[in-house]
């Protein structure tokens, strides 16, 4: 292109914090909870950049020996 280019313009650095708790529970069952990105630091200039998002569910083991 002859000279024309212009300098590259790179996206900041990004830091993502995550956190996650799992817990085993009487009568087979299994709780957890999972939080993404807790700090929210969001960049729409450089595209998408998913928010703060919670997680949380519990499970039945069906298949586990031990009652």
């Amino acid at each position: 292109t002859g000279q024309q280019e212009s300098d590259a313009v790179y996206a900041p650095d990004r830091l993502t914090l995550n956190a996650s708790v799992f817990k085993r529970l009487p009568y087979r069952l299994e709780a957890f909870v999972r939080i993404e990105n807790i700090l929210d630091r969001t960049n729409l200039t450089y595209g998408y950049w998913p928010g703060r998002q919670l997680f949380a569910g519990v499970k039945y083991d069906f298949v586990r020996d031990n009652p």
